[in-house]
């Protein structure tokens, strides 16, 4: 009887596949993303946010992938063939601003995770937005506020107070057949911030609460 119970329990144990998670690197090195103040690419800052969130997931006992981010010219469209057989797929960005908000750099901070309607898992998508973003405002981090702003290139539908916003058209996100988020960590386009996100204990931190959301995610999905 005991030893039924043991194989019965192994073969459970080899039956049950673990969340898996695709990280995507935004950007590539060829093509950066916006640039710091200091000539800091957002590459090299997504680079940095990928590394470390990779082991925060994978000290939560889930799988974790990562988009190939070599290729000079990977278009947005081969990113998201990665996602097509994971359970969650995760893109990482730092954010700017539009020139007409140049004035208030210093005012313009925080993170946001955006979701697509369009894409074919959308309520889990917007499930897992929202449980990262809540993280990241338990653990201190504030939400940006300019993305709903009337000018041109913003203009985001606000779904959540936390810092999820609507971005249909993100490529990344509605071509992607599995639930999908974008996060923009900070704004690296402010002097204050970019210097902020460099900090290894500030990045640790960040990669900790999008970890936990993610887990939290799982428990719903």
């Amino acid at each position: 009887m005991k030893t039924l119970a043991i194989l019965s329990a192994a073969l459970y144990a080899s039956s049950t596949v673990a969340f898996s998670v695709i990280l995507d690197t935004g950007h590539t090195e060829k093509h950066y993303g916006a640039v710091s103040p200091f000539n800091k690419t957002e590459f090299s800052y997504n680079q940095a946010m990928v590394t470390t969130l990779q082991r925060h997931i994978l000290a939560r006992k889930l799988d974790v992938e990562l988009v190939p981010n070599t290729q000079p010219d990977l278009t947005l469209q081969q990113r998201t063939l990665y996602g097509n057989k994971t359970d969650l797929f995760v893109s990482i960005h730092h954010d700017s601003f539009p020139p007409e908000l140049n004035a208030q750099r210093e005012n313009l901070s925080g993170f946001s995770v955006f979701v697509s309607q369009k894409n074919p898992n959308y309520p889990q998508s917007l499930n897992c937005a929202k449980a990262v973003a809540t993280r990241l405002i338990q653990t201190g981090e504030r939400r940006s506020r300019y993305h709903e702003s009337d000018i041109e290139g913003e203009r985001k539908t606000l779904l959540d107070e936390r810092g999820v916003y609507r971005y249909d058209e993100l490529a990344v996100l509605k071509n992607a057949r599995s639930p999908a988020i974008l996060i923009e960590i900070g704004v690296i386009a402010n002097p204050s911030e970019a210097k902020r996100l460099e900090r290894t204990a500030v990045k640790e931190q960040i990669a900790k609460a999008i970890s936990l959301g993610i887990a939290d995610c799982i428990k719903t999905h």
